[in-house]
């Protein structure tokens, strides 16, 4: 017999998670997210920024973060996470976890319409009825289970972590999927 919404509940814990060093550049996520009743944890807190400045490949921090965070965490929790600078929140962590739920995925990341850093993996990746065909690495939703298998393996600091992402998820040992029609996340693409 299907659950109605109203019977609908969760029996695991979301944690919504960031990095961010510069807490003045982080004020639209946090002010965006306060509206929804949504309070990341922010990784990056007290933390010497040992990436790049985002303007070129980097953000391997960011995943070495969050590998730290979540070695505790029980497998069947769900971490969403979002890049800190630019990105803002339109919706609570109940509807974008009930739309998660719906993919039916383990991991779910966040698509755009270009190929970065790594232009010649495009043709590895599977068509898209949409213009994002693309993983985007700056905001993803997964089991906690699924994602220490995905940071298994080593990143320096420095070195790119959307090219770690997309190596995982082309390599179909995973299950993950792109969210290509924006319906959980949409990228802002002003050429498309």
């Amino acid at each position: 017999e299907p659950v109605s919404e109203d019977d609908w509940f969760v029996d695991f814990k979301v944690h919504a998670v960031t990095v961010g060093t510069d807490r003045k550049k982080c004020m639209p996520l946090n002010s965006s997210a306060m509206k929804h009743s949504v309070y990341p944890k922010n990784l990056g807190v007290n933390i010497d920024w040992k990436g790049t400045d985002m303007t070129s490949l980097g953000g391997g921090m960011k995943i070495n973060l969050l590998r730290e965070y979540i070695k505790d965490l029980p497998d069947h929790d769900v971490i969403l996470f979002t890049d800190a600078y630019d990105v803002i929140y339109d919706r609570d962590l109940e509807t974008i976890t009930r739309r998660f739920i719906g993919f039916k995925t383990r991991s779910l990341f966040s698509a755009e319409a270009s190929c970065w850093p790594d232009e010649s993996l495009e043709s590895e990746y599977p068509q898209s009825e949409t213009p994002y065909r693309f993983l985007n690495s700056g905001t993803f939703i997964s089991e906690v289970g699924q994602l220490k298998s995905l940071l298994q393996d080593p990143i320096k600091d420095y070195e790119d972590d959307q090219l770690y992402y997309t190596k995982k998820f082309l390599s179909n040992e995973f299950d993950m999927q792109l969210d290509y029609e924006g319906y959980i996340f949409q990228t802002h693409e002003p050429q498309v």
